[in-house]
């Protein structure tokens, strides 16, 4: 099949597409519809990526048409870890004998440790069972492109509320901690110091 893949950012995300040409049409498949669910059985973009070029391990972002996200870290025995959440968004189109998809990472999710990440993008057809890649290999890391991507803060508010009863004013924050590993972070809210311990990929009330 013909296609092409794309890269993009912006100072807070990466762009990921591919548009190709369907080898078999009459075979389209775009099923999935939960998060997590088999995605890797429709046809699909598949996005590899390791902050470390040499590991043996890696995430792997998957999105068909719907925008069905599956996402997951593998080790370096092999085994699946559904537990990450990439914080990932797509969406996609079949038209015709063309699939197009597109995906939006938080640059935050992706663990830039030293601003390097080694990455491959992948076209995947179900019907033949091939995947077809840019800047690297279907799930071999050694073939992965290395590119420099600066990261940004790794913290990002999901809900804040507010207590609206006489007196001072309580607070409510849920923190979402985007990045692989433990932060420690320091300040003051409303002249009181704070001091929060956020797990790698966690939320926290």
């Amino acid at each position: 099949k013909q296609g092409k893949a794309f890269l993009g950012r912006t100072d807070t995300h990466l762009f990921v597409a591919i548009d190709v040409k369907h080898g078999n049409p009459a075979a389209f498949a775009n099923f999935q519809t939960k998060h997590d669910s088999a995605v890797y059985s429709d046809d699909c973009l598949d996005f590899f990526f390791t902050p470390d070029a040499q590991s043996e391990d890696y995430y792997q972002i998957i999105a068909n048409a719907r925008g069905t996200i599956y996402d997951h870290y593998r080790d370096k025995d092999a085994k699946s870890f559904t537990s990450w959440d990439s914080g990932a968004f797509a969406r996609g189109s079949m038209e015709k004998d063309s699939l197009y998809i597109e995906m939006m990472i938080p640059i935050a999710a992706l663990g830039c440790h030293s601003n390097h990440l080694a990455l491959a993008v992948v076209a995947f057809t179900s019907w033949n069972r091939m995947g077809e890649g840019a800047w690297g290999t279907y799930h071999q890391t050694g073939t992965f492109t290395s590119f420099e991507i600066p990261e940004n803060y790794p913290v990002r508010v999901r809900e804040r509320r507010w207590a609206y009863a006489g007196g001072m004013q309580s607070s409510f924050f849920t923190l979402e901690n985007l990045s692989h590993r433990e932060l420690n972070l320091k300040g003051t809210y409303n002249g009181t110091p704070l001091a929060l311990k956020l797990k790698g990929n966690a939320l926290y009330k």
